[in-house]
């Protein structure tokens, strides 16, 4: 396999033609943003997310270029082969960066924030600042209602329905900020399209008075920081940015919008019918992003421990796919090394996501445009393995992936995938999360430089194409 120099990266305005660096001697056009009009940028980000990294011989393709062999558990997506591209050997190279030994948290709170943590106490672990869709969702989303949107499939129970993990946060707004997601379908609903449901009188008369209130306590913080200097400043102008989110949430026109229907049987728990969650949380989040109150929405499969999948049971010839005789939970199992079948899961995972792609193919948005050509769709582990590895992390990307050819496996592995898994993950190709972020900025035409830490040791600028 040919090799790429590590350190390389190319302007997004060089002049390349077709293909990857290595399965083909052709490249492809980076776009600069002047050239966003003609060329279309993605008008929305929608990053899906699964925990517990892969079945990776079920999950990489053997071979690259866009001649390759669907492996098992991204068969459910073979139908949009052409508008997909999947990309190998990225690694975590911020993980290795911490001091502290928390296999769960490195992983989470670095692999799309690409900084380490922000102090290296175990009794205080955050990340150390944005993750990447935060950063295009302030770049994209504060012309919309919601800047993003989060979902959870799955998780705890709590008395509003949004779900907050405890150690295992995807995905942050800032340092010691992460996400809150729904995972009650009904309280998503309500909350994200209740203002569709009411009078437009008392519509403008609910925002006005809730203006009013903003207004205040944006007036009261500028008094207060006129008193207040260094770190106290800086956590009041971190409060402060989430109420001018809120106002400017509350004030901008919502428009018409299709609200979501839910019909469920009257046993549904939403803490652990993943089955029955995925495709609700998937219809309420296209319906949002038709209608352009959100730009950038999220997915989280969120029960990592202990779950049983029985509706794969029958896949699995009629048998649980815990073996509860050898492993006390799911967790257990997938960190054994690879058990007979782990591939059924991630299968699912993928037909989940083919089952939201189909729905976007599916669905025109406020302006007229197919959903999924007009969003870019990433479909991402925060491990390659649930073995705690933080190399050769795959990524699948779907719909409008810009520069990045489609139809293809772009592989920077500078090995084999049996030799990577021979050694236990140790195997490094010498690119980075961080360089995969910057790309997806380039993605959306913005021209950053880098993302994420500024390290001698991290790889960045962009990925090589």
């Amino acid at each position: 396999m040919k090799k790429v120099n590590q350190k390389s990266s190319i302007h997004r305005r060089s002049l390349l033609q077709g293909g990857s660096l290595l399965s083909s001697s052709l490249f492809l056009p980076w776009i600069s943003r002047a050239q966003a009009q003609d060329n279309q940028l993605p008008k929305r980000l929608i990053v899906v997310h699964h925990p517990q990294g892969h079945s990776l011989q079920h999950c990489i393709p053997t071979s690259t270029g866009s001649g390759f062999a669907m492996p098992f558990a991204l068969q459910p997506l073979e139908q949009f082969r052409n508008k997909m591209v999947i990309l190998s050997g990225i690694d975590n190279q911020v993980a290795p960066l911490n001091s502290v030994s928390t296999a769960h948290p490195n992983a989470a709170y670095t692999f799309l924030t690409c900084q380490k943590f922000l102090v290296q106490d175990p009794n205080f672990l955050t990340a150390g600042g944005p993750s990447i869709e935060e950063i295009i969702a302030q770049r994209i989303g504060q012309e919309t209602p919601y800047p993003r949107l989060d979902f959870a499939i799955g998780g705890t129970r709590s008395d509003n329905g949004i779900y907050l993990p405890h150690d295992e946060h995807h995905f942050w707004l800032d340092a010691n900020d992460p996400v809150g997601a729904f995972n009650d379908p009904f309280v998503a609903v309500d909350r994200i399209f209740a203002s569709q449901n009411i009078d437009p009188i008392e519509q403008w008369q609910t925002q006005s008075r809730r203006a009013a209130v903003l207004q205040r306590v944006q007036q009261n913080f500028s008094l207060m920081e006129e008193q207040l200097s260094g770190e106290e400043k800086e956590r009041l102008q971190a409060h402060q940015n989430k109420i001018e989110s809120l106002f400017r949430r509350n004030t901008l026109p919502v428009g018409s919008c299709n609200q979501p229907l839910l019909s469920l049987p009257y046993d549904y728990d939403y803490t652990y019918d993943d089955h029955l969650s995925a495709p609700i949380m998937q219809d309420i989040l296209i319906a949002a992003l038709a209608c352009d109150m959100t730009r950038v929405g999220t997915i989280s499969f969120a029960n990592a421990q202990d779950h049983g999948f029985e509706w794969l049971w029958s896949e699995n010839g009629d048998q649980p796919i815990v073996d509860r005789s050898r492993f006390d939970n799911w967790h257990a199992m997938v960190h054994a090394d690879y058990q007979s079948g782990m591939e059924y899961v991630y299968r699912w995972y993928s037909k989940m996501l083919a089952r939201f792609l189909q729905k976007l193919s599916e669905t025109t948005d406020s302006d007229g445009d197919n959903m999924l050509d007009s969003s870019l769709v990433i479909s991402i582990s925060e491990f390659s393995s649930p073995r705690h590895w933080h190399k050769n992390i795959p990524i699948l990307l779907f719909g409008n992936t810009g520069f990045l050819p489609q139809g293809n496996h772009i592989s920077y592995m500078t090995y084999t995938l049996e030799d990577f898994v021979n050694s236990s993950g140790m195997l490094e190709s010498g690119f980075s999360m961080n360089q995969f972020c910057t790309t997806l900025l380039h993605l959306f035409g913005f021209d950053d430089e880098h993302f994420g830490i500024d390290d001698a040791s991290i790889s960045s600028g962009t990925l090589p194409l």
